[in-house]
């Protein structure tokens, strides 16, 4: 999708008004090197919803269009 993110927001909920499945997860990886040769790696998913439509004005990739139940410690 091309586009600011508040464009491929708009255009996934369009592409989902009539989904009753809104199941939907954020994925994140991390990978660290370290100057004594020691390598981590970590990766960790967030389950949500994709809401109905967009809510505040939050400025982080979809973050306007996903809900998660721990929200309010993620905010933090």
């Amino acid at each position: 999708m091309d586009g600011t993110d508040d464009v491929r927001a708009e255009q996934i909920l369009n592409k989902m008004k009539n989904c009753s499945n809104r199941n939907a997860y954020f994925q994140s990886a991390l990978a660290a090197s370290f100057p004594n040769g020691e390598f981590i790696t970590v990766e960790a998913k967030l389950h949500g919803k994709i809401t109905l439509e967009k809510r505040g004005s939050r400025d982080s990739g979809f973050s306007q269009i996903l809900s998660f139940r721990m929200e309010k410690l993620l905010l933090k």
